[in-house]
Order: C-alpha cells, then sequence, then structure tokens
C-alpha cells in the first residue's frame, strides 16, 4: 500500500498571483532558450499542432478553441495538418507575462 501525502499551504491572492506570473515567466525563458532545429527555414516560422500543444502544455481542444476564439489562430493548413506561427506563440508568450 502507498502512503501519500497532502499538504495544504495558506497564500493570499497576491501570492498565489506572483507565484504564476514567475512560473509563466520561467516557462517563458525556457522556451525562448530552446531552438527548434529544422533544415528548411520556411518551416522554423511555423510550428505544428503537436509542438505547440507541448509548449503551452494545453490539449487539443484548448488548442482548437485558442483558433476560434482568436487567441492563437492557424496561419497555415495543408490538408489535414495545422500550423501556428512561431511570431504568435512568442507573442501570446509575452502577452501572459
Amino acid at each position: 500500500m502507498s502512503t501519500q501525502s497532502l499538504q495544504m499551504i495558506n497564500l493570499s491572492i497576491d501570492d498565489l498571483s506572483k507565484l504564476i506570473k514567475d512560473c509563466f515567466k520561467e516557462q517563458l525563458k525556457n522556451i525562448q532558450e530552446s531552438k527548434i532545429t529544422e533544415p528548411n527555414k520556411a518551416e522554423t516560422d511555423f510550428l505544428t499542432r503537436k509542438e505547440v500543444k507541448n509548449i503551452l502544455n494545453v490539449s487539443y481542444p484548448t488548442l482548437w478553441k485558442y483558433n476560434n476564439e482568436g487567441t492563437l489562430k492557424v496561419k497555415k493548413k495543408i490538408g489535414r495538418r495545422v500550423y501556428y506561427s512561431k511570431q504568435d506563440l512568442n507573442n501570446l508568450l509575452n502577452d501572459l507575462v
């Protein structure tokens, strides 16, 4: 039988807000430092749904919702394949911070 522990922490709204902002800043820094290397320059301007999903740590339905709301629009479609602009993703991440 495994033992699980639960720790409750009392945080003010300001402390929670600061903690969330710090987490976003750290994730943004990690994203900006990492470089996605692809052989073709034209391909480096776009990201697949899977890449964007992993970067934002969201699900495919959430990406669909972002597209419908205009938060992060699809820039390119080839058949069933969907591509997002790296610049749009960077702008979204910068707006969140």
